[in-house]
């Protein structure tokens, strides 16, 4: 969804742990990633992990909503809404209070992110990033990426 602030995607709850669907709508062209989600509070490190790698391998900030509390009997919440950099780093974070936090990162900070730590770039060289519409076999594209690697 494009607005004043960037083009946001969004990956709800459990799918953020997926790297491919964040890369996919990175590719699409997000700059933000929004999270809304329940995480456990079991799956607490789960959540810190892969906010800040979502936000370093793609180079987008992640704005992650994180439900807190207890629903009766049911489980506990993790809470800890973040917001992530795009270089993996943690800029704001709440606990397991409700509340609002906010962030600003300008369009500049995202494209030094990028040139700094280079995935999106290094992936399009080495072939792992195509068009859409491409009818090429991608398990042969990923074949060739990784023989470029090694």
């Amino acid at each position: 969804m494009s607005t004043p602030f960037g083009t946001i995607g969004v990956v709800i709850c459990y799918e953020a742990g997926f790297p491919e669907t964040v890369r996919d709508l990175v590719q699409r062209g997000a700059d933000v990633i929004a999270v809304p989600s329940a995480f456990g509070h079991v799956r607490l490190h789960v959540w810190k992990l892969l906010t800040r790698s979502r936000a370093l391998e793609n180079g987008v900030v992640v704005a992650a909503a994180g439900l807190t509390g207890q629903t009766g009997d049911g489980p506990r919440f993790a809470g800890h809404s973040v917001i992530v950099g795009p270089q993996g780093r943690t800029i704001v974070e709440m606990d397991e209070s409700v509340g609002s936090v906010s962030a600003t990162v300008t369009r500049r900070e995202l494209l030094d992110a990028r040139d700094e730590v280079p995935y999106l770039k290094d992936l399009a060289r080495l072939g792992g990033i195509t068009d859409n519409d491409s009818t090429e076999n991608p398990h042969e594209r990923n074949r060739d990426v990784r023989s470029a690697i090694s």
